[in-house]
């Protein structure tokens, strides 16, 4: 990977790699999505809502076709929501689906597992 690490832009850090069939996927803490091809030619990029001031990223996951982030607040919000999971086609950087995550108490860290629906 270092040869990915050359060709990235000076402003763009990525925190997670992930590859995927012939693909790479570069995903950054500042919400960018970059992917390259095998040869490490970007190919498209794509920006997502990673957080603000009240929210932080805490994890990604990814399928053939889409993409999860989990978002966590710092402080338990209203109406018990500790975060959301949102998700992102990666083709066009496309938002999916919002779901709230609700708990009782405060959580340190969040992390999730994508499940295999299969039967």
């Amino acid at each position: 990977m270092p040869q990915l690490m050359t060709r990235m832009v000076a402003s763009f850090h990525p925190e997670r790699l992930k590859i995927l069939k012939d693909e790479i996927i570069a995903v950054s803490y500042n919400g960018k999505v970059n992917i390259y091809d095998k040869n490490i030619n970007k190919k498209s990029s794509f920006d997502f809502y990673a957080g603000n001031n009240d929210f932080l990223l805490n994890d990604v996951q990814f399928d053939t076709n889409k993409m999860y982030v989990l978002i966590k607040g710092f402080d338990m919000q209203k109406d018990n929501v500790l975060g959301e999971i949102t998700s992102y086609e990666l083709k066009s950087g496309k938002k999916v689906k919002t779901t709230q995550l609700k708990a009782k108490k405060e959580w340190e860290i969040a992390r999730f597992e994508l499940l295999n629906n299969d039967s």
